[in-house]
């Protein structure tokens, strides 16, 4: 936790308590929740959607897919209608293969 405290700012002890105590593996994986991270008043707490997703990556291993699997439920909980929710979903989607597809520089050194 100390290196998570040295990593975010956290505006309020119980925004720390907060993600420190909701342990989001147990609830997206064992309970089979509809797990989802977002953010409350941001410009007055701080920590908008992309700054608690990093520090969920951080405090629990997260890779990107679990990101992506956290962003898409937020879309499926909301209330909008479902072509909104199908457009930021495939957004989610496109951002997730660009972002493991493998740098085809890494494959062949010799191309640098």
């Amino acid at each position: 936790m100390a290196e998570l405290r040295a990593r975010y700012q956290f505006d309020s002890l119980q925004a720390f308590l907060d993600l420190h105590y909701a342990n989001l593996k147990v609830l997206r994986q064992d309970a089979g929740l509809l797990a989802c991270v977002n953010s409350d008043d941001p410009a007055y707490f701080g920590g908008y959607v992309d700054d608690n997703l990093a520090a969920v990556r951080v405090a629990f291993s997260f890779d990107d897919a679990a990101l992506a699997g956290l962003a898409r439920n937020s879309f499926d909980a909301c209330f909008t209608p479902d072509d909104d929710k199908a457009r930021w979903k495939a957004e989610v989607d496109a951002w997730l293969a660009a972002s493991t597809r493998p740098d085809p520089t890494l494959a062949n050194p010799a191309s640098t």
